[in-house]
């Protein structure tokens, strides 16, 4: 799949650039009592609930979409619709070094920067955990629907600078 992936991408200078972009961020820390998560937001603002609350668990599931993702599907007892900033909802793709292949793969280190900002593509492209977030003011966020899983998949076609479009380094 790399060496298709090679031959695919339009600028492969890009998918290099970003991959060192990714690589020099921060670990996740604790400063202040705040988490300083680096990541990749996508913002929603199309969300609908899809189902009344569940008598005994009190979960409902909603439902939003973006055009390079499938269906976003959120379970969760939280009140999403009810929420303060509720239209500026926050996808968030949590950045972590296993997605830069550097500490869980036999042999990254041996592979050429090329070869390892490919594989790092073909991973970004591959279903993953969200974390959702609210706005609570101008710079700060509180999680919501922390109580399910919340898996992304990205739509076949997408373009690499419209999936990364939402990087962020705070």
């Amino acid at each position: 799949m790399v060496a298709a992936l090679h031959l695919s991408l339009p600028d492969l200078s890009l998918a290099v650039e970003l991959y060192n972009r990714l690589n020099d961020l921060p670990s996740p820390s604790l400063v202040a009592s705040r988490l300083q998560l680096p990541g990749i937001v996508f913002h929603l603002t199309n969300l609908v609930r899809t189902s009344d609350p569940d008598p005994v668990t009190n979960v409902c599931t909603y439902h939003a979409t973006r055009t390079m993702f499938w269906e976003i599907e959120i379970k969760t007892a939280d009140n999403l619709l009810a929420m303060d900033g509720m239209t500026n909802l926050c996808l968030v793709h949590p950045w972590i070094r296993p997605l830069l292949d550097q500490e869980f793969s036999a042999g990254a280190a041996a592979l050429d920067e090329t070869t390892q900002a490919l594989r790092f593509v073909v991973r970004l492209w591959q279903p993953f955990g969200a974390l959702l977030f609210a706005p609570v003011s101008r710079v700060e966020y509180r999680r919501v629907a922390a109580d399910g899983l919340i898996v992304v998949r990205v739509r076949e076609g997408v373009e690499l600078m419209e999936l990364v479009g939402g990087y962020s380094d705070d």
